[in-house]
């Protein structure tokens, strides 16, 4: 390499083999707690992108701009392998931040595929995550059917909307046991008996005020 441009280059461009996970947050101070997270080999581009210098920016950055970076997080290998995404998803779904969550994964290979991929190292067993996932298999088709419109459907997560509130209201020494952490998982309604999950109750009442009210 003839001088210290080039040798500059060649390094930049062996470090961005490797991905970079980045946070952003709005540079304008009224918006300062707005952020975003992304990964890139390309940090310096992509943030150009996002704001607006070059094209196909993220669309959730069109507004707020400027951005900058508040910090980077290089060395992860770009493995591209299904193998390995899957190993990520299952150390990610049994975290401590997540594992309470009311998360639903909807897999749209077959099953027994999916059981032969992860079995290859034990990366994600269906079976051995969280009870309190909703595990179901289809097409996109399918995921639609079950998501429904948003605005026009009778039972939003399965809760009556004549039962929403009152279970909402009068539930919280059914959710909250003295044993159980401060994010309950699920919990039974005084009034119809039904149980519900936590995370669906508050998103069901986040939909009705917001969009069906």
């Amino acid at each position: 390499m003839s001088n210290s441009k080039e040798t500059s280059d060649y390094v930049l461009n062996k470090r961005y083999e490797l991905d970079v996970v980045y946070l952003l947050r709005s540079a304008i101070p009224k918006y300062k707690n707005s952020a975003y997270i992304g990964t890139t080999p390309n940090p310096q581009k992509r943030l150009r992108m996002h704001n607006g210098e070059l094209a196909a920016g993220a669309k959730k950055t069109e507004s707020k701009r400027p951005w900058e970076f508040v910090l980077l997080v290089y060395g992860f290998p770009s493995d591209n392998k299904i193998e390995t995404k899957l190993r990520v998803l299952g150390d990610l779904l049994f975290s401590k931040s997540y594992c309470r969550w009311p998360l639903h994964l909807h897999v749209m290979i077959s099953l027994d595929e999916l059981d032969k991929i992860s079995n290859k190292s034990s990366i994600l067993k269906l079976s051995n995550l969280p009870k309190n996932f909703r595990i179901t298999q289809g097409s996109f088709d399918t995921y639609l059917s079950e998501t429904g419109n948003m605005y026009s459907f009778a039972d939003i997560n399965g809760i009556p909307k004549a039962n929403l509130f009152l279970a909402q209201e009068k539930s919280e020494k059914n959710y909250l046991p003295n044993d159980e952490p401060l994010l309950p998982i699920s919990g039974k309604c005084p009034d119809c008996e039904q149980t519900f999950r936590w995370g669906d109750l508050i998103d069901t009442m986040h939909l009705r005020r917001t969009l069906l009210e």
